[in-house]
């Protein structure tokens, strides 16, 4: 049974940008892909995820300007946690999000009820420091970006020995 997500993907430009800001001094594992997760849908069989392509055809959005700035990390102990870039929450990003899950409880799922928080996961930390994790934070809390959001996508996750392995099932343009 497959895992799915529907995200927007990270333009390469911008992916190695943010790939720059791992820091070499943290012991990280890196994220599988960067992007932005819109929606996570969890396993469904192969019949579900069929339905769920041909829903999604029907996901109604224009093109817009994303901005992502600044960096933070979730799940804080004094040695680990997830780096990640802010995404700024504007109204086109929350309508294509609202949309989305329209469209997806429309084919019978049950969607999680908690609050958006858009980010681009960067890395894993393991073992390290908190003075090194502030000291990076400080340094990059200015990063910014933007680019044009005119799709989304469905992915599949595969957990695997190495980790996550990403598979695009389709893209729907805007």
């Amino acid at each position: 049974m497959p895992i799915l997500f529907t995200t927007i993907e990270i333009p390469a430009s911008i992916q190695t940008s943010i790939l720059d800001l791992r820091p070499a001094t943290l012991d990280i594992k890196l994220a599988a892909q960067l992007h932005i997760t819109l929606h996570y849908i969890g396993k469904v069989s192969e019949i579900e995820s069929k339905a769920i392509q041909t829903r999604l055809q029907k996901v109604k959005a224009t093109a817009y300007s994303q901005q992502i700035k600044g960096v933070g990390v979730f799940h804080r102990t004094r040695s680990s946690g997830v780096l990640w870039v802010g995404v700024n929450k504007c109204d086109q990003l929350l309508k294509l999000h609202t949309s989305i899950g329209q469209c997806l409880k429309d084919t019978g799922l049950k969607m999680e009820a908690h609050d958006y928080q858009p980010h681009i996961t960067i890395s894993r930390i393991k073992n390290s420091t908190q003075g090194l994790i502030e000291s990076y934070l400080d340094q990059y809390r200015d990063f910014n970006a933007d680019f044009t959001v005119n799709s989304f996508s469905l992915f599949s996750s595969e957990r695997t020995q190495y980790g996550a392995v990403y598979t695009k099932l389709d893209s729907y343009d805007f």
